[in-house]
C-alpha cells in the first residue's frame, strides 16, 4: 500500500503527479464546479445532474447501499432505487453548492486504501457556508478514463455507510418492504 501526498494545494493536477485516470477526474470535477457556479432553480438541478452522472458512480453506489435487499429486488425495482439515489444526489448538490464560487477545488493528496484510491480535496469556496474536506474514493489505479467516485466522505462521513445505515433502518422498520426502502431512500 503506497501513500501519495501533495505538498500544498495546486490547482493543477500535474503537479501533484496523479495517474491519469485520477487527474482526468479531478479535471471534470472543476469543469463540473465551473458550471455550477451561480446557478439556481432549474438551471442548478440540470448542472448537478451532469454532475453527478459524469462523477459518481450510482450503480456501484446501489448495489453497496441496499445490502442483502438488492438481491431480493426485481429488475424494476433495482432501476427504481438507482433513480431514487439519483435524484437525492442531485438534490444534495444543489443545496451543497447554492453558493459556489466557481473556483477550482483544492487537491491536497491522495493515498491508497483497501476500498480503492482516496483522492483528498480541499472544498471549493463557498460564499457563506462551511468550508468542509471532501475525500472521493475511486476505484482502483489503471481503470479506464472517465472513472467514476464509488463513495464521498465530507467531513469524515461516508455517503456509502451513512445510506446503508438508512437503509437498513427503513428495512426493519417496514418490515423488509423493499418498495418502502425505495420511497424512503428518494425522499
Amino acid at each position: 500500500m503506497s501513500t501519495v501526498l501533495a505538498v500544498g494545494i495546486c490547482a493543477s493536477c500535474e503537479a501533484a503527479s496523479l495517474d491519469p485516470d485520477a487527474a482526468d477526474f479531478v479535471a471534470r470535477l472543476n469543469k463540473a464546479v465551473t458550471l455550477l457556479a451561480g446557478k439556481s432553480g432549474k438551471a442548478a438541478y440540470s448542472s448537478c445532474q451532469s454532475y453527478v452522472e459524469t462523477l459518481i458512480d450510482v450503480d456501484s453506489i446501489a448495489e453497496r447501499t441496499a445490502g442483502p435487499a438488492w438481491a431480493k429486488m426485481t429488475a424494476d425495482q433495482r432501476d427504481a432505487y438507482r433513480a431514487a439515489l439519483e435524484k437525492r444526489a442531485v438534490r444534495n448538490c444543489v443545496s451543497e453548492n447554492a453558493n459556489n464560487s466557481g473556483k477550482p477545488v483544492g487537491f491536497l493528496g491522495m493515498r491508497e486504501s483497501n476500498g480503492g484510491r482516496l483522492l483528498a480535496t480541499l472544498p471549493h469556496e463557498q460564499g457563506n457556508g462551511p468550508e468542509r474536506t471532501v475525500v472521493w474514493r475511486l476505484p482502483d489505479a489503471g481503470a479506464a478514463l472517465d472513472i467514476r467516485a464509488v463513495d464521498v466522505l465530507i467531513d469524515g462521513r461516508s455517503t456509502v455507510l451513512t445510506l446503508r445505515d438508512e437503509a437498513r433502518n427503513l428495512l426493519e422498520g417496514n418490515n423488509g418492504d423493499i418498495n418502502a426502502l425505495i420511497a424512503g431512500i428518494g425522499r
